[in-house]
């Protein structure tokens, strides 16, 4: 009766969209879609083996150990699951941050909490003696964040146009 809600997505606005909104009376929804990266091992991890990976501002380093693989060299799914477990046991408030899974050999961080963008991420691999663990990051979701809110009467008619055309 003298609103109008329009869903504006933020990470799609530039600043002379932003400067249109002039008055909003209430916030009716706030969504988003939280960023991930993607972790691929690409050989296989042994004991001895070490994996740093950083995502975002999370970074946690792993030693695998012979408990991790069923023969003293494991698959690469082995590698994954040894590496999502020891991120998700972290106490790091950053890595904390970032939900680890993994399936056939690739572990993906989830943000917990959406934000606009793309993470930055990268990974590390070595080994005390023999072959080194190789594995590959990648940026997967762009995160977005976006804002549902009621607009005063004076600002309807410009409003429903720009959500008739978006």
């Amino acid at each position: 009766t003298g609103v109008q809600t329009c869903a504006l997505p933020i990470s799609g606005m530039g600043a002379t969209d932003l400067n249109k909104v002039t008055a909003v009376s209430e916030v009716t929804e706030v969504t988003g879609v939280q960023a991930t990266s993607v972790l691929t091992f690409t050989g296989t991890a042994a004991a001895g083996n070490n994996t740093t990976a950083t995502v975002g501002a999370a970074t946690l380093s792993y030693d695998f150990v012979a408990a991790d693989f069923a023969a003293a060299t494991g698959t690469v799914t082995e590698t994954a699951a040894a590496f999502t477990t020891a991120w998700n046991a972290s106490t790091d408030a950053n890595v904390a941050a970032y939900t680890a899974t993994s399936s056939a050999g690739a572990v993906t961080f989830t943000q917990d909490v959406a934000s606009t963008g793309a993470l930055t991420s990268s990974i590390t691999n070595s080994a005390a003696s023999g072959t080194t663990v190789k594995s590959s990051m990648a940026v997967g979701v762009t995160g977005a964040a976006a804002v549902s809110a009621t607009q005063n009467r004076s600002e309807e008619r410009r409003v429903g146009k720009e959500c008739r055309s978006r």
